[in-house]
């Protein structure tokens, strides 16, 4: 809990060692609060080191010592770097109770499958890596763009603006948050509704509201805190409220301090941008405050800057939008993570020959299947009358549309097949590499020669289910008025497939037959056809796509890795 500041000396141990931006500083920080369970020998019984909202994804999906970045940063995890920092073991901090940390909207797993019984729930049900409850309730007011920012209007004033590089400075309290790709940087003040009920009840400001005149200054130039100390947006432990003079009219008197909290709300988003972040652009209204139509005038009056009440505020609903977003975005991803695997080092050699091969049989393919559309739409030409001449343009634009679809995704198949035995050689080099350099032992490392023959037949097999599946689609895509949905229905076909090719992979090496990686894909569709739909995409991009087939083995072995695998 905030209010829990035993672990003073704790605190102190960790103020010596920490980095700057650290947000581990303080005697209420988790790092702490472990340090003083450390010093008492209690957390040698420990196993992992929990949030509560990593104890609750814990019994949601079975899979224990995970945690989000936004919840681990006063654990003493670095954003910045991204690891847990060298100064950790200088305050003796037991690191075999630290979590592996995830982005948030990453999926931790699936539920488990008594609690599907229990809750109904779909066995399919991701669970998806949150994030803190401000800055879930952040995301809920849709937020999106660097320079916008969200006013919290609570008992206390708390700003956040998006920006793309993170500021720290904890003389102020200012510390930042990774948030989808941006940082969230913010500060809070002492400042807030708290002092307005300090001097009225709600009964009282709801009736003076109406008689507020924001258009006119009361020039009171008021600085109103709860209690003696500021820290943000000006550092002074002594600073004192500044409410006097006192006008006889309490209208005015409460419209001086809605005028001196709008100053200090200016103050603050003008400190975070001395210090390095975006002044803002547009900005959200959250909190009890937000209601009040004369404050937000009086607001955009002193910041001039436009702002919005936030349609929602929960966090709730912002977790709600992190985990869809997540959950479908999330499989983008491992194709660029294959990328990164497919340069690093001790993997590029099984990358260059099934590279060669890619770039031979494309163009080979490529000049064949467009000589073929020529001669197919002059054929076609020859048999319409002169004043039906003129659609011979339209016929090459759809017919050279969809024969991209199919030619790019028939060259992808058969690419497969000859570059087979190297794909598995490069799949288990992956699994070695992410395993930390040890393969499972229900994983032999196969010799190439060994490889060719299984390897061939098992891309043959899948050839075989391709063309029997493509049949119908195909007959779709060439009637007339239905190949517009017939495309759409071969785009997510060619998701599928493409899906099944590279799952199959690290899937064939656990020893999972073809009817068994079925009844998973099935199981996660959304995972299924989000990670084949980018690469049947990354397919179709010019000379990017010669990258795609190695890329997109080494991404579905760590997804498989990360999301299947338990």
């Amino acid at each position: 809990m905030y209010s829990d500041a035993r672990a003073t000396e704790q605190a102190t141990r960790i103020k010596q060692y920490a980095l700057k931006r650290s947000a581990a500083q303080g005697p209420t920080s988790t790092l702490a609060k472990l340090l003083w369970y450390q010093d008492r020998q209690i957390a040698q019984r420990a196993t992992y080191a929990l949030h509560q909202t990593d104890w609750v994804s814990a019994q949601l999906c079975g899979r224990f010592g995970v945690s989000d970045i936004n919840n681990s940063l006063k654990l003493g995890y670095d954003p910045v770097t991204q690891e847990w920092p060298e100064w950790l073991d200088k305050v003796k901090t037991p690191r075999r109770l630290l979590p592996r940390v995830v982005k948030p909207g990453s999926i931790m797993g699936t539920i488990r499958f008594e609690l599907t019984e229990r809750f109904n729930f779909p066995i399919t049900t991701q669970i998806i890596a949150g994030t803190t409850d401000s800055t879930a309730s952040f995301m809920a007011t849709g937020a999106s763009h660097p320079g916008e920012a969200v006013t919290a209007l609570g008992s206390t004033l708390v700003l956040k603006v998006l920006a793309e590089e993170p500021v720290f400075d904890p003389k102020y309290g200012v510390y930042s948050q990774p948030i989808n790709d941006q940082w969230l940087v913010g500060g809070a003040s002492n400042t807030g509704g708290a002092v307005l009920l300090k001097y009225f009840t709600l009964e009282q400001l709801d009736d003076m509201t109406p008689r507020l005149k924001p258009a006119v200054s009361t020039d009171l130039d008021y600085y109103p805190l709860f209690s003696q100390g500021e820290r943000f947006p000006i550092n002074d432990p002594n600073r004192k409220s500044k409410t006097l003079p006192r006008p006889q009219d309490d209208v005015e008197f409460f419209q001086g301090l809605l005028e001196g909290i709008a100053s200090i709300e200016q103050q603050g988003y003008e400190r975070l941008a001395e210090l390095g972040a975006p002044f803002p652009s547009k900005i959200y209204t959250t909190g009890g405050g937000a209601g009040n139509e004369a404050w937000t005038t009086i607001r955009e009056l002193v910041l001039g800057v436009p702002i919005s009440v936030s349609a929602h505020t929960e966090a709730a609903y912002g977790a709600a939008l992190l985990a869809r977003k997540g959950s479908i975005n999330i499989t983008a991803k491992y194709l660029l993570k294959g990328l990164r695997l497919i340069a690093s080092p001790g993997l590029r050699r099984f990358v260059v020959i099934p590279v060669l091969i890619n770039t031979l049989l494309f163009i080979s393919v490529i000049w064949f299947g467009f000589e073929q559309i020529g001669i197919a739409i002059d054929w076609l030409m020859t048999k319409l009358p002169e004043w039906l001449q003129w659609l011979s343009w339209l016929f090459y634009l759809v017919f050279g549309l969809l024969s991209l679809l199919f030619v790019f995704f028939t060259f992808s198949l058969v690419a497969n097949i000859i570059a087979a035995p190297f794909n598995d050689l490069l799949c288990t080099a992956v699994i070695k590499k992410i395993k930390g350099g040890k393969l499972p032992d229900n994983i032999n490392e196969p010799g190439f020669i060994q490889q060719i023959v299984p390897s061939i037949l098992n891309e043959i097999k899948k050839f075989a289910y391709f063309v029997g599946w493509s049949i119908p689609f195909l007959i779709l895509l060439v009637i007339p008025g239905i190949n517009i949905i017939g495309s759409v229905l071969w785009f997510l076909f060619s998701a599928w497939m493409l899906n099944m090719e590279y799952m199959d992979y690290p899937m064939s090496q656990n020893n999972l037959d073809f009817t068994r990686q079925k009844t998973l894909f099935k199981q996660r569709k959304i995972i299924s056809y989000s990670f084949g739909g980018v690469v049947s995409i990354a397919t179709m991009i010019p000379v990017a796509n010669f990258l795609v087939m190695p890329a997109a083995v080494a991404g579905a072995t760590a997804l498989w890795i990360e999301q299947y695998e338990k």
